[in-house]
């Protein structure tokens, strides 16, 4: 089932948002995941609340490398998995057209 572009603009908005309230110039694709969970939507109606569609790690990866509102640094992060083992994440930034779609 092919996801709406209404969806992706909404989901780069909130990935934009994490960035400038954070005041992050680099974040990883897990903290950026993370940070994503950890968000609370603004409706008038109801109070903050969190959303109710997250992103899976794919789907974040491919609205970050496709977009030109992110762009990926050459460095990497380490994460740990469950069992102790240890993988490389891809850094990312925002770059000037950031602001074209806030």
């Amino acid at each position: 089932m092919p996801v709406s572009k209404n969806r992706k603009i909404r989901l780069r908005r909130r990935i934009i948002k994490l960035f400038l309230d954070g005041g992050y110039e680099l974040m990883s694709t897990v903290d950026i995941q993370q940070g994503l969970s950890q968000q609370l939507t603004t409706y008038k109606r109801g109070g903050a609340k969190p959303y109710k569609w997250q992103p899976v790690m794919n789907e974040l990866t491919n609205v970050l490398r496709k977009y030109p509102e992110f762009q990926k640094a050459n460095e990497t992060s380490s994460a740990r998995t469950i069992n102790g083992g240890q993988y490389d994440v891809a850094m990312w930034r925002l770059t000037d057209r950031a602001g074209e779609i806030m």
